[in-house]
């Protein structure tokens, strides 16, 4: 998998890291199977794929920002859209801004600035 490859990398040389993806796969504890309803409705075959793809983030210290569902329908609520980063003490803010624009909500985090800024 190219991604495994990717973090390996990254945690060897010690870089910081954050991971934006919409993975259709729900991390809230109380969605679970309603998410691989949506899943199988959608017909998204890669979910083992992703599914493994989170449990190597997770296993290399990457944590997950977003703990607020990021879609909401009249039936279901998911958090399907991550932010992920390996280095959680550098970012000052992270969240869900629900949204009209489209079915998922924008998902954000803010990285803490490092030292003072040169105005000009």
């Amino acid at each position: 998998m190219v991604g495994h490859y990717y973090i390996h990398l990254i945690k060897m040389n010690n870089c910081e890291c954050i991971i934006v993806h919409n993975l259709y796969v729900c991390v809230l504890q109380t969605d679970r199977k309603l998410s691989r309803r949506y899943v199988r409705k959608n017909h998204i075959g890669l979910r083992k794929k992703q599914i493994t793809f989170l449990k190597i983030l997770t296993t290399n210290g990457y944590t997950q920002l977003i703990n607020k569902p990021t879609r909401v329908t009249s039936t279901t609520e998911s958090l399907i859209d991550h932010i992920y980063t390996n280095n959680k003490n550098k970012i000052s803010q992270s969240g869900v801004i629900e949204s009209g624009i489209s079915d998922h909500f924008i998902t954000f985090c803010t990285r803490k600035n490092k030292g003072n800024i040169r105005q000009a």
